[in-house]
């Protein structure tokens, strides 16, 4: 009878107790789980991103100006990114006839959006993958030889150097490019100027070519 009455208080316990048992196995197999999902999570790059380009070049007889832009980029989308440029631009000319020089640099904020548009098209080649359009907008803050009313430089009072105007002007660039690479990649870009005006300073068409991390 003892021995019934203990058969039957275990079988009592184990059906309604609140401890369900676990095989260590289990427990193994479940703790693994959670350090794969752990471990991807460290490993997927931030939707933060950054660059630098080598742009704004061109070169006239007497005159050339470059470019270098940092920027910051947050990526919305595995093909679709936003973000802000600082373009920092150096120009220089020479006057033939004087031989006086004149240096200046230049700043440009500017807010861009990069897309890749068959990043995610099936059956899409790696080349046809890495294409990307980028829209930007510029307010550039330029200096530049200051002229008189007949086209001729305007010099100090010593006739010694070429004095500055500054200006305030506005660009709307499109642009074509090549990426590749992810999350580090390098790219190479065409871009043109909506607002091109004679009396804007930057060019028409821009070259560049750059580096980007994460977008």
């Amino acid at each position: 009878m003892i021995l019934v009455l203990s058969v039957i208080s275990t079988g009592i316990s184990q059906t309604t107790g609140k401890k369900k048992f676990v095989r260590p196995e289990q427990i193994e197999a479940e703790k693994a789980e959670k350090e794969a999902k752990e471990k991807e999570k460290r490993l997927e790059p931030s939707p933060w991103g950054w660059g630098v380009n080598l742009g704004s070049i061109y070169f006239t007889s007497n005159s050339y100006q470059i470019g270098l832009d940092p920027n910051i980029a947050y990526r919305l989308d595995i093909s679709l990114a936003v973000g802000f440029m600082v373009k920092m631009n150096y120009y220089h000319t020479k006057d033939p006839f004087s031989g006086l020089k004149y240096d200046a640099f230049n700043l440009g904020p500017t807010i861009f959006t990069r897309w890749k548009p068959l990043l995610k098209m099936e059956g899409a080649s790696n080349f046809m993958k890495s294409l990307f359009a980028q829209v930007e907008y510029e307010h550039a803050f330029l200096s530049r030889p200051a002229y008189d009313d007949f086209g001729n430089y305007i010099l100090n009072p010593s006739k010694t150097k070429i004095l500055s105007d500054t200006y305030g002007q506005d660009y709307l660039y499109v642009g074509l490019g090549i990426a590749t690479g992810y999350p580090a990649g390098s790219f190479v870009s065409i871009n043109y100027n909506l607002l091109d005006d004679p009396y804007l300073y930057g060019p028409t068409f821009t070259f560049r070519v750059g580096f980007t991390m994460n977008y």
